[in-house]
Protein backbone atom coordinates (compact mmCIF):
# COMPACT_ATOMS: atom_id res chain seq x y z
CA UNK A 1 0.00 0.00 0.00
CA UNK A 2 1.24 3.62 -0.34
CA UNK A 3 -0.18 6.93 0.42
CA UNK A 4 0.87 9.51 -2.18
CA UNK A 5 0.72 13.84 -1.47
CA UNK A 6 2.59 16.32 -0.50
CA UNK A 7 4.50 15.03 3.11
CA UNK A 8 2.41 12.31 3.62
CA UNK A 9 3.60 8.92 2.71
CA UNK A 10 3.56 5.39 4.08
CA UNK A 11 5.60 3.05 2.26
CA UNK A 12 4.96 -0.74 1.58
CA UNK A 13 7.09 -2.65 -0.79
CA UNK A 14 9.77 -1.70 -3.23
CA UNK A 15 7.71 1.15 -4.96
CA UNK A 16 9.48 4.09 -6.30
CA UNK A 17 8.58 6.40 -3.02
CA UNK A 18 10.27 3.85 -1.37
CA UNK A 19 13.30 4.23 -3.65
CA UNK A 20 13.28 8.17 -3.28
CA UNK A 21 13.11 7.75 0.27
CA UNK A 22 15.84 5.13 1.23
CA UNK A 23 18.34 7.36 -0.15
CA UNK A 24 19.75 10.05 1.43
CA UNK A 25 20.96 13.19 -0.31
CA UNK A 26 24.60 14.33 0.98
CA UNK A 27 26.15 18.18 1.16
CA UNK A 28 24.48 18.68 -2.30
CA UNK A 29 24.43 22.14 -2.85
CA UNK A 30 22.39 23.92 -5.36
CA UNK A 31 23.02 27.88 -6.19
CA UNK A 32 21.09 29.26 -8.87
CA UNK A 33 19.12 26.31 -10.08
CA UNK A 34 15.88 26.10 -11.03
CA UNK A 35 13.53 23.39 -9.59
CA UNK A 36 13.70 20.97 -12.30
CA UNK A 37 17.49 20.71 -12.66
CA UNK A 38 17.32 20.17 -8.93
CA UNK A 39 14.65 17.09 -9.12
CA UNK A 40 16.13 15.46 -12.24
CA UNK A 41 19.85 16.02 -10.80
CA UNK A 42 18.23 14.27 -7.32
CA UNK A 43 16.82 11.37 -8.79
CA UNK A 44 19.12 10.50 -11.63
CA UNK A 45 20.17 7.09 -12.03
CA UNK A 46 17.49 5.82 -9.19
CA UNK A 47 14.66 5.46 -11.63
CA UNK A 48 16.30 3.31 -14.48
CA UNK A 49 13.23 3.60 -17.04
CA UNK A 50 12.07 6.94 -17.66
CA UNK A 51 13.59 8.23 -21.60
CA UNK A 52 15.62 11.70 -21.59
CA UNK A 53 17.50 14.20 -19.54
CA UNK A 54 18.66 11.90 -16.88
CA UNK A 55 16.52 9.48 -17.27
CA UNK A 56 13.34 11.35 -17.30
CA UNK A 57 10.19 12.17 -19.45
CA UNK A 58 10.87 16.53 -18.63
CA UNK A 59 8.89 16.77 -22.16
CA UNK A 60 5.44 15.70 -20.68
CA UNK A 61 5.45 15.47 -16.76
CA UNK A 62 8.22 17.82 -15.83
CA UNK A 63 8.03 21.99 -16.11
CA UNK A 64 10.71 24.39 -15.56
CA UNK A 65 9.77 26.65 -12.98
CA UNK A 66 10.35 30.66 -13.49
CA UNK A 67 12.21 31.11 -10.07
CA UNK A 68 15.32 30.48 -9.11
CA UNK A 69 16.23 28.18 -5.86
CA UNK A 70 19.13 28.50 -3.60
CA UNK A 71 19.22 25.24 -1.06
CA UNK A 72 21.60 23.23 0.22
CA UNK A 73 20.52 18.91 0.97
CA UNK A 74 22.41 17.23 3.41
CA UNK A 75 20.83 14.04 5.50
CA UNK A 76 17.11 14.43 4.52
CA UNK A 77 15.65 11.83 1.90
CA UNK A 78 15.23 12.49 -1.90
CA UNK A 79 11.81 12.28 -1.48
CA UNK A 80 12.04 15.24 1.30
CA UNK A 81 14.33 16.76 -1.40
CA UNK A 82 12.01 16.47 -3.78
CA UNK A 83 9.01 18.09 -2.23
CA UNK A 84 10.84 20.78 -0.43
CA UNK A 85 12.22 22.19 -4.12
CA UNK A 86 8.53 22.12 -5.29
CA UNK A 87 7.50 23.54 -1.96
CA UNK A 88 9.68 26.72 -3.27
CA UNK A 89 9.39 26.50 -7.21
CA UNK A 90 7.06 28.75 -8.77
CA UNK A 91 5.79 28.69 -12.23
CA UNK A 92 4.91 32.02 -14.56
CA UNK A 93 1.25 32.02 -12.75
CA UNK A 94 2.58 32.65 -9.47
CA UNK A 95 1.26 29.07 -8.51
CA UNK A 96 3.26 27.14 -6.38
CA UNK A 97 4.75 23.31 -7.90
CA UNK A 98 3.27 20.27 -6.52
CA UNK A 99 5.96 16.93 -6.77
CA UNK A 100 4.17 13.84 -6.60
CA UNK A 101 4.27 10.05 -8.35
CA UNK A 102 1.10 8.68 -10.14
CA UNK A 103 0.20 6.05 -12.44
CA UNK A 104 -1.19 5.92 -15.91
CA UNK A 105 -3.54 3.37 -17.17
CA UNK A 106 -2.54 2.96 -20.87
CA UNK A 107 -5.18 -0.11 -22.07
CA UNK A 108 -4.62 -2.14 -18.86
CA UNK A 109 -1.07 -1.37 -18.69
CA UNK A 110 -0.12 0.65 -15.49
CA UNK A 111 2.87 3.09 -15.86
CA UNK A 112 4.78 5.47 -12.72
CA UNK A 113 5.33 8.64 -13.86
CA UNK A 114 7.41 11.89 -11.34
CA UNK A 115 4.86 14.64 -11.93
CA UNK A 116 6.32 18.40 -11.09
CA UNK A 117 4.35 21.18 -12.55
CA UNK A 118 2.25 23.78 -10.85
CA UNK A 119 -0.24 22.90 -8.73
CA UNK A 120 -4.17 23.15 -10.17
CA UNK A 121 -5.51 26.92 -10.54
CA UNK A 122 -8.72 25.77 -8.75
CA UNK A 123 -11.02 24.74 -11.28
CA UNK A 124 -13.23 22.05 -10.63
CA UNK A 125 -11.56 18.36 -12.63
CA UNK A 126 -14.34 16.34 -12.00
CA UNK A 127 -17.87 15.64 -10.25
CA UNK A 128 -18.29 12.40 -8.37
CA UNK A 129 -21.57 11.34 -8.03
CA UNK A 130 -22.74 8.43 -5.46
CA UNK A 131 -22.51 5.99 -8.65
CA UNK A 132 -19.13 6.74 -9.07
CA UNK A 133 -18.25 5.99 -5.45
CA UNK A 134 -17.75 2.17 -4.23
CA UNK A 135 -20.94 1.72 -1.52
CA UNK A 136 -20.60 2.64 1.95
CA UNK A 137 -17.22 4.58 1.63
CA UNK A 138 -18.35 7.88 1.38
CA UNK A 139 -17.59 9.61 4.96
CA UNK A 140 -17.99 13.15 5.24
CA UNK A 141 -18.46 15.58 7.89
CA UNK A 142 -21.41 17.70 8.67
CA UNK A 143 -21.91 20.53 7.38
CA UNK A 144 -23.37 22.08 10.61
CA UNK A 145 -21.48 25.16 11.04
CA UNK A 146 -22.91 28.33 9.27
CA UNK A 147 -20.68 29.42 6.59
CA UNK A 148 -18.61 32.64 7.99
CA UNK A 149 -18.87 34.54 4.54
CA UNK A 150 -18.66 38.12 5.24
CA UNK A 151 -14.82 38.15 6.42
CA UNK A 152 -13.46 41.05 8.40
CA UNK A 153 -9.55 41.67 8.96
CA UNK A 154 -8.80 44.36 10.97
CA UNK A 155 -4.82 45.41 10.99
CA UNK A 156 -2.22 47.37 13.67
CA UNK A 157 -3.42 50.90 14.71
CA UNK A 158 -0.79 52.70 13.43
CA UNK A 159 -0.65 56.67 13.60
CA UNK A 160 -0.46 59.34 10.40
CA UNK A 161 0.71 62.79 10.83
CA UNK A 162 -0.67 66.43 9.30
CA UNK A 163 1.77 67.78 7.86
CA UNK A 164 3.81 63.89 7.13
CA UNK A 165 6.93 65.29 8.54
CA UNK A 166 5.64 66.95 11.82
CA UNK A 167 7.30 70.73 11.34
CA UNK A 168 6.42 72.11 7.67
CA UNK A 169 3.61 74.21 9.21
CA UNK A 170 6.31 76.11 11.80
CA UNK A 171 9.16 76.11 9.62
CA UNK A 172 8.15 79.24 7.29
CA UNK A 173 6.01 81.96 8.47
CA UNK A 174 3.76 81.98 5.04
CA UNK A 175 1.54 79.52 6.82
CA UNK A 176 0.61 82.02 9.82
CA UNK A 177 -1.02 85.36 9.77
CA UNK A 178 -1.39 87.74 12.99
CA UNK A 179 -4.01 90.08 14.16
CA UNK A 180 -4.81 92.61 16.85
CA UNK A 181 -0.79 94.15 17.05
CA UNK A 182 0.77 90.92 16.75
CA UNK A 183 3.22 90.49 13.64
CA UNK A 184 4.46 87.06 12.74
CA UNK A 185 8.33 86.09 12.26
CA UNK A 186 10.53 83.53 12.83
CA UNK A 187 12.96 82.35 15.13
CA UNK A 188 15.56 79.45 16.09
CA UNK A 189 13.25 76.41 16.51
CA UNK A 190 13.30 73.45 18.72
CA UNK A 191 13.11 71.11 16.46
CA UNK A 192 14.22 71.68 12.55
CA UNK A 193 15.71 74.94 11.94
CA UNK A 194 13.21 77.65 12.56
CA UNK A 195 10.04 78.24 14.66
CA UNK A 196 7.15 80.98 14.49
CA UNK A 197 7.68 83.85 16.69
CA UNK A 198 4.31 86.21 17.42
CA UNK A 199 5.95 90.04 18.26
CA UNK A 200 3.56 92.28 20.69
CA UNK A 201 5.23 95.51 19.33
CA UNK A 202 3.24 97.14 22.44
CA UNK A 203 1.26 96.05 26.01
CA UNK A 204 -1.78 94.70 24.48
CA UNK A 205 -4.73 93.29 26.36
CA UNK A 206 -5.24 90.60 23.61
CA UNK A 207 -3.38 89.53 20.04
CA UNK A 208 -3.17 86.32 18.13
CA UNK A 209 -1.51 84.66 15.18
CA UNK A 210 -3.30 81.74 13.54
CA UNK A 211 -2.56 78.82 10.41
CA UNK A 212 -5.80 78.71 8.31
CA UNK A 213 -7.39 76.72 5.73
CA UNK A 214 -6.43 78.10 2.88
CA UNK A 215 -2.86 77.77 4.45
CA UNK A 216 -3.01 74.47 4.43
CA UNK A 217 -4.33 73.75 1.52
CA UNK A 218 -7.14 71.11 2.86
CA UNK A 219 -8.99 71.43 6.05
CA UNK A 220 -8.20 68.23 8.90
CA UNK A 221 -11.24 66.19 8.38
CA UNK A 222 -12.38 63.66 11.21
CA UNK A 223 -13.28 60.94 9.35
CA UNK A 224 -16.83 59.47 9.08
CA UNK A 225 -14.93 55.56 9.52
CA UNK A 226 -12.77 57.08 12.34
CA UNK A 227 -15.22 58.41 14.80
CA UNK A 228 -14.48 56.72 17.96
CA UNK A 229 -10.72 57.02 17.39
CA UNK A 230 -9.17 59.69 19.12
CA UNK A 231 -6.78 62.50 17.40
CA UNK A 232 -4.68 64.94 18.62
CA UNK A 233 -3.20 68.63 17.64
CA UNK A 234 0.97 68.55 19.34
CA UNK A 235 2.97 71.35 19.26
CA UNK A 236 6.16 72.19 21.21
CA UNK A 237 5.53 76.31 22.96
CA UNK A 238 6.94 79.08 25.11
CA UNK A 239 7.06 82.78 25.78
CA UNK A 240 10.15 85.39 26.17
CA UNK A 241 9.38 86.07 29.73
CA UNK A 242 6.74 84.44 31.88
CA UNK A 243 5.94 87.51 34.06
CA UNK A 244 4.97 89.48 31.95
CA UNK A 245 1.84 87.84 30.29
CA UNK A 246 -1.17 87.14 32.03
CA UNK A 247 -2.75 84.50 29.89
CA UNK A 248 -1.88 81.94 26.53
CA UNK A 249 -4.24 80.43 25.05
CA UNK A 250 -4.39 77.32 22.19
CA UNK A 251 -7.82 77.93 20.45
CA UNK A 252 -8.98 75.36 17.78
CA UNK A 253 -11.82 76.68 15.02
CA UNK A 254 -13.49 73.39 14.25
CA UNK A 255 -16.76 72.95 12.51
CA UNK A 256 -19.85 70.65 13.69
CA UNK A 257 -22.19 70.35 10.82
CA UNK A 258 -23.84 73.03 11.71
CA UNK A 259 -21.76 76.02 12.68
CA UNK A 260 -18.36 76.70 13.32
CA UNK A 261 -16.99 76.87 17.09
CA UNK A 262 -13.89 78.16 18.63
CA UNK A 263 -12.93 76.03 21.79
CA UNK A 264 -10.14 77.45 24.20
CA UNK A 265 -7.40 75.61 25.67
CA UNK A 266 -5.19 77.02 28.27
CA UNK A 267 -1.08 76.88 28.23
CA UNK A 268 1.37 77.39 30.95
CA UNK A 269 2.98 80.63 31.08
CA UNK A 270 6.97 79.75 31.00
CA UNK A 271 9.95 80.76 28.85
CA UNK A 272 11.14 77.41 27.97
CA UNK A 273 10.16 74.86 25.45
CA UNK A 274 7.13 72.69 26.83
CA UNK A 275 5.56 70.06 24.84
CA UNK A 276 1.43 69.95 24.55
CA UNK A 277 -0.88 67.39 23.36
CA UNK A 278 -4.83 67.78 23.41
CA UNK A 279 -7.25 65.55 22.53
CA UNK A 280 -9.76 66.99 19.64
CA UNK A 281 -11.81 64.64 20.40
CA UNK A 282 -12.42 65.90 24.03
CA UNK A 283 -12.73 69.43 23.62
CA UNK A 284 -14.39 69.74 19.82
CA UNK A 285 -17.72 67.50 20.82
CA UNK A 286 -18.97 66.44 17.59
CA UNK A 287 -16.75 68.08 15.05
CA UNK A 288 -16.43 67.62 11.09
CA UNK A 289 -13.00 69.41 10.47
CA UNK A 290 -10.59 72.18 12.24
CA UNK A 291 -9.86 74.97 9.77
CA UNK A 292 -7.94 76.91 12.13
CA UNK A 293 -5.33 77.30 14.63
CA UNK A 294 -4.74 79.75 16.64
CA UNK A 295 -2.89 81.15 19.61
CA UNK A 296 -3.83 84.21 21.77
CA UNK A 297 -2.16 85.70 24.05
CA UNK A 298 -2.49 89.06 26.38
CA UNK A 299 0.54 91.34 28.11
CA UNK A 300 1.23 93.80 30.15
CA UNK A 301 4.47 94.93 28.88
CA UNK A 302 5.80 95.44 25.53
CA UNK A 303 8.09 94.05 23.18
CA UNK A 304 6.85 90.49 24.22
CA UNK A 305 6.98 87.35 22.20
CA UNK A 306 5.57 83.36 22.01
CA UNK A 307 6.79 80.95 20.02
CA UNK A 308 5.28 77.80 18.76
CA UNK A 309 7.02 74.42 16.50
CA UNK A 310 6.36 71.44 15.35
CA UNK A 311 2.66 71.65 15.16
CA UNK A 312 0.83 68.57 13.70
CA UNK A 313 -2.13 66.66 13.93
CA UNK A 314 -2.39 62.94 15.01
CA UNK A 315 -5.24 60.68 14.02
CA UNK A 316 -4.72 57.08 15.09
CA UNK A 317 -5.92 54.88 11.76
CA UNK A 318 -6.93 51.36 12.28
CA UNK A 319 -6.15 49.47 9.06
CA UNK A 320 -8.94 47.38 7.98
CA UNK A 321 -10.78 45.76 5.02
CA UNK A 322 -14.26 43.53 4.86
CA UNK A 323 -14.76 40.74 2.03
CA UNK A 324 -18.36 40.38 1.29
CA UNK A 325 -20.10 37.71 0.20
CA UNK A 326 -22.27 38.66 -3.34
CA UNK A 327 -25.76 38.14 -1.19
CA UNK A 328 -27.35 37.39 2.62
CA UNK A 329 -27.17 36.30 4.49
CA UNK A 330 -23.84 37.43 6.37
CA UNK A 331 -22.24 35.78 9.40
CA UNK A 332 -19.38 37.52 10.09
CA UNK A 333 -15.92 36.29 10.62
CA UNK A 334 -13.52 38.75 12.61
CA UNK A 335 -9.76 38.54 13.31
CA UNK A 336 -7.43 41.32 14.39
CA UNK A 337 -3.51 41.18 13.29
CA UNK A 338 -1.23 43.56 14.44
CA UNK A 339 1.42 42.76 11.83
CA UNK A 340 -1.03 43.73 8.70
CA UNK A 341 0.07 47.55 8.47
CA UNK A 342 -2.10 48.30 5.49
CA UNK A 343 -5.80 48.18 4.26
CA UNK A 344 -3.97 46.24 1.17
CA UNK A 345 -2.44 43.64 3.06
CA UNK A 346 -5.42 43.20 5.16
CA UNK A 347 -7.85 43.21 1.56
CA UNK A 348 -5.01 39.85 0.62
CA UNK A 349 -5.66 38.25 4.20
CA UNK A 350 -9.86 38.66 3.86
CA UNK A 351 -9.99 37.76 0.39
CA UNK A 352 -7.69 34.19 1.37
CA UNK A 353 -9.49 33.51 4.54
CA UNK A 354 -12.98 33.91 2.41
CA UNK A 355 -11.58 31.40 -0.15
CA UNK A 356 -10.33 28.69 3.00
CA UNK A 357 -13.40 29.01 4.97
CA UNK A 358 -15.94 28.56 1.78
CA UNK A 359 -15.78 24.70 2.61
CA UNK A 360 -13.40 25.12 5.94
CA UNK A 361 -15.93 22.14 7.77
CA UNK A 362 -16.41 20.21 5.17
CA UNK A 363 -13.32 17.19 5.13
CA UNK A 364 -13.43 13.32 4.47
CA UNK A 365 -13.63 10.80 2.34
CA UNK A 366 -14.15 7.81 -0.55
CA UNK A 367 -13.21 4.96 -2.09
CA UNK A 368 -12.95 4.79 -6.41
CA UNK A 369 -12.08 1.49 -8.50
CA UNK A 370 -8.39 2.76 -10.30
CA UNK A 371 -8.74 3.67 -13.83
CA UNK A 372 -12.30 5.90 -13.72
CA UNK A 373 -9.68 8.68 -13.03
CA UNK A 374 -6.41 11.45 -12.94
CA UNK A 375 -6.89 13.04 -9.88
CA UNK A 376 -4.00 13.66 -8.42
CA UNK A 377 -2.76 15.45 -4.90
CA UNK A 378 -4.07 19.45 -4.96
CA UNK A 379 -6.72 18.50 -7.75
CA UNK A 380 -10.02 20.62 -7.05
CA UNK A 381 -13.43 17.95 -7.25
CA UNK A 382 -17.61 18.27 -6.87
CA UNK A 383 -19.02 16.05 -4.98
CA UNK A 384 -22.83 15.49 -5.31
CA UNK A 385 -23.67 12.47 -3.41
CA UNK A 386 -27.53 12.51 -2.72
CA UNK A 387 -27.71 9.37 -0.48
CA UNK A 388 -26.34 11.92 2.51
CA UNK A 389 -27.10 15.16 0.94
CA UNK A 390 -23.64 16.14 -0.29
CA UNK A 391 -23.32 18.54 -2.74
CA UNK A 392 -20.61 20.50 -2.36
CA UNK A 393 -19.21 22.69 -5.70
CA UNK A 394 -15.52 22.15 -5.15
CA UNK A 395 -13.11 20.64 -2.51
CA UNK A 396 -9.43 20.00 -2.86
CA UNK A 397 -7.68 16.42 -3.15
CA UNK A 398 -5.15 16.64 -0.19
CA UNK A 399 -4.01 12.60 -0.31
CA UNK A 400 -4.66 9.31 -2.62
CA UNK A 401 -4.21 6.06 -0.12
CA UNK A 402 -4.07 3.35 -3.20
CA UNK A 403 -5.16 -0.43 -1.58
CA UNK A 404 -4.74 -3.59 -3.29
CA UNK A 405 -2.94 -5.03 -6.23
CA UNK A 406 -3.62 -6.08 -9.78
CA UNK A 407 -7.25 -5.95 -10.62
CA UNK A 408 -8.20 -5.45 -7.46
CA UNK A 409 -6.60 -1.82 -6.60
CA UNK A 410 -8.98 0.86 -5.49
CA UNK A 411 -8.13 4.42 -3.96
CA UNK A 412 -9.08 5.91 -1.47
CA UNK A 413 -9.80 9.67 -2.30
CA UNK A 414 -8.84 12.12 1.25
CA UNK A 415 -10.52 15.52 0.11
CA UNK A 416 -10.85 18.55 2.47
CA UNK A 417 -9.52 19.31 5.87
CA UNK A 418 -9.89 21.98 8.97
CA UNK A 419 -7.71 24.58 9.19
CA UNK A 420 -6.24 26.13 12.40
CA UNK A 421 -6.41 30.34 12.18
CA UNK A 422 -2.74 30.14 12.47
CA UNK A 423 -2.05 27.77 9.44
CA UNK A 424 -4.17 30.44 7.44
CA UNK A 425 -2.63 33.15 8.20
CA UNK A 426 0.63 31.62 7.55
CA UNK A 427 -0.50 31.09 4.31
CA UNK A 428 -1.42 34.27 3.26
CA UNK A 429 1.30 35.85 4.88
CA UNK A 430 3.72 33.93 2.43
CA UNK A 431 2.06 35.00 -0.55
CA UNK A 432 1.88 38.73 0.91
CA UNK A 433 5.66 38.22 1.36
CA UNK A 434 6.53 36.93 -2.38
CA UNK A 435 4.14 39.37 -3.86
Amino acid sequence: MRKSGVNEMIIRGKEWTSILTRRIAENEVYTSQKGDYILTNATYGLIPIYLGTYGINTATYVDTPSNIIKQKYNGQSVYDCAVDCANQSYGAGSKQFQFSIFEVDSAGVFTKYLWFKERESGAVAKTFYEWDILPGTMEMSPSNMPLKNRIIVEGDTIEEYTPSDKDTWTESSTYWTGGSGMTVGTATGKVGTNSIKGSMAAAETWAWMETTDSDWGSKFYRSDFLNAEPHYVTFWFKVSDKTKFDYCDLQLSYYDGSSTILVEMPLHLIDDWMSYTFNINRYCPGWEYVDAVQFEAGTSGAGEDIFVDELYFTKLVTTKYAKLPASQPYHDFYIKDFNLKSDAECQKVAEGLYEYRKNADRYGSFQLQRGINDLKSGDSVALKYAPKGIDISSIIVRRIEWSGRGGDESMTVYVGRQYSQAEILQSIQQKIDKK
